[in-house]
Parts: structure tokens; sequence; C-alpha cells
């Protein structure tokens, strides 16, 4: 019977193997973010690349960069936002 990481591996060209460990690291890496002692703090990685990533400093949890900047916004915006809604 066929799944979902059976046709991955199909249109990718990589194994099943390689499919599962991508989805392994990927359930590790949330499950980092998700137990970080927050808020996170997170610092570029991968200064080489046209999309870069996003590190945790506490957790070691990775985010696309432009995630990570849309959170810190987010909790700039909170602080400011603390004892009335604005």
């Amino acid at each position: 019977m066929s799944d979902v990481f059976d046709k991955l591996s199909s249109v990718s060209g990589l194994t099943r193997f390689e499919v599962d460990a991508i989805w392994e690291g990927v359930k590790a890496n949330r499950k980092r973010l998700e137990e970080c002692d927050h808020p996170h703090e997170f610092e570029l990685v991968d200064q080489d690349k046209v999309v870069r990533n996003a590190r945790c400093r506490k957790c070691g949890g990775v985010v696309v960069a432009t995630n990570a900047l849309w959170y810190i916004d987010g909790l700039a915006h909170a602080s400011k936002c603390e004892g009335g809604s604005k």
C-alpha cells in the first residue's frame, strides 16, 4: 500500500528512508520549539543562502528567518499593548 511518504519519495527522487529521516527531523525541531523556555531568542543562520533560517539560542529550534522576524515583531507589539488593548 502506498502512502504519502512513498509519493514524496517518487516525486522528489529521495529514498523512502531519506523522506522518513527528514520527517523525523521536522518533528524533533517542532518539539524543541514547543518545549522552549519562551520567549525564543532567534539569531540568523545560513548567511550565504537566499532563504535564510533563524535558530533559537535557547532551544536550538530552527524557523525560516521571515517567521522569526514576525515573531519578534509580535513580541514587541504585545509588550506595547500590555495593560490595555490598542
